[in-house]
């Protein structure tokens, strides 16, 4: 039995684990340069960059942009999202390229007319903003305490209360988390938004979650999401359950103007098995 342990001890430290660290989303926003890798622009970027000018070609722009001023309010899409025995209000209206073509498409988040009781929003997409009857494209509804925003890659994020998940069941009303996000893509095939997955970036398991974290990483909160190794050393200790004191080694990327790293973790110990 020793010599077993023994030989596993030897066996883990010495394969280790090398695995490729994508760090947080907050690096790449120190993106500009480098490695030939590039991020959409963000939405204060996409503000100063006029979809088109009597003197240029019409773009496709990444993220939300200024709505056209005829339609920026969002009192002027209630007509559209309102319709008994269903009363909504538009709390809140934004525009962007979001079929992957020049012309603007908007993005209305209505609050659901309930009298009383928990907040519900529903989320609907328009194409053809400015025509007297725009188009609908999408929907979806009943969001409990629902929110939505246009990602940087011009997709549809939405968050909203599990009232049956582990963290919200048998909670009253104002202790209530938001921890259900989606995020769908507008598919050419299939003419409509489809959800789509986030592959995850540690410690954030969606787009919603990730851009978030970006904004407060460019204010200055929590600058360890832009080290390589003190992101590793988090990781490693909440999901691989390595010791603290275990070695950690840059191997190759983690820079400025990287995007991804890898990093050499040799646990101190094997956790549940073999003593020191």
């Amino acid at each position: 039995m020793k010599s077993f342990f023994l030989q596993r001890k030897n066996w883990f430290s010495a394969l280790s684990l090398l695995f490729l660290l994508v760090l947080s989303l907050a690096a790449c926003s120190t993106n500009a340069s480098g490695n030939g890798s590039s991020k959409p622009p963000s939405t204060a970027d996409a503000a100063t960059s006029p979809i088109s000018t009597p003197s240029s070609t019409p773009t496709v722009q990444m993220g939300a942009q200024p709505c056209p001023d005829a339609v920026k309010t969002p009192a002027s899409w209630t007509p559209f999202v309102s319709a008994p025995p269903d009363i909504r209000v538009a709390d809140s209206v934004s525009c962007g390229n979001l079929l992957g073509k020049p012309s603007l498409q908007a993005m209305v988040v209505a609050r659901e007319i309930l009298g009383g009781g928990p907040v519900y929003r529903s989320i609907f997409v328009f194409d053809k903003i400015t025509d007297p009857k725009p188009q609908l494209l999408f929907q979806v509804g009943h969001l409990l305490k629902g929110e939505a925003q246009i990602s940087g890659y011009s997709t549809i994020l939405t968050a909203q209360v599990d009232r049956n998940s582990s963290l919200n069941k048998g909670k009253p009303y104002a202790a209530w988390t938001t921890d259900l996000f989606r995020e769908f893509q507008w598919s050419q095939g299939t003419r409509t938004f489809v959800q789509v997955a986030f592959p995850g970036l540690f410690p954030d398991l969606t787009r919603y979650q990730a851009e978030k974290d970006q904004l407060l990483v460019n204010q200055g909160h929590q600058p360890w999401k832009l080290d390589a190794l003190s992101t590793t050393k988090l990781f490693a200790k909440a999901l691989l359950r390595t010791p603290a004191e275990s070695a950690v080694v840059l191997v190759s990327g983690g820079g400025v103007h990287d995007v991804d790293a890898v990093v050499h973790v040799t646990p101190s110990v094997l956790v549940g098995c073999c003593g020191p």
